[in-house]
């Protein structure tokens, strides 16, 4: 199997603070558990459900259109590295059920962190009139 902890799989490198990296990589050593999934393992559970199997279908282009997706949304970049904040894409996978408001969500989190918290003042964030906004 491919080594998931190679750096073009691994993301918590950039953009995160080291701590969070070395305890991730400290669980991966420690627990063999690795916080990526092989390209095998993607190309398996993106494969044909078991609905198509059970009418004897196959399909095999689920994770190129899902690639294809989450790049287009500026989720990705061209070789599947995060583009965005660990964080922010986090909540939308946390909110699965809820896509489209998650989708929507992301794309309107930078004009709600702008308005609400860069270069505000800690009453400013904690007054009523604010938490009403």
């Amino acid at each position: 199997p491919k080594n998931p902890g190679a750096p073009r799989h691994f993301v918590h490198d950039e953009g995160e603070t080291p701590a969070f990296a070395m305890a991730v990589r400290k669980i991966q050593r420690s627990q063999h558990c690795f916080p990526t999934v092989s390209e095998e393992s993607m190309e398996w559970m993106t494969n044909t459900t078991l609905g198509e199997f059970c009418a004897g279908k196959s399909s095999d282009d689920y994770l190129g259109t899902s690639q294809d997706v989450i790049q287009e949304l500026g989720y990705v970049d061209e070789d599947n590295k995060l583009a965005m904040d660990h964080n922010v894409l986090s909540m939308v996978w946390e909110m699965h059920e809820y896509l489209p408001e998650a989708i929507h969500l992301c794309a309107a989190l930078e004009q709600m962190y702008i308005r609400f918290c860069y270069n505000k003042t800690k009453s400013f964030k904690e007054a009523d009139a604010t938490q009403n906004d």
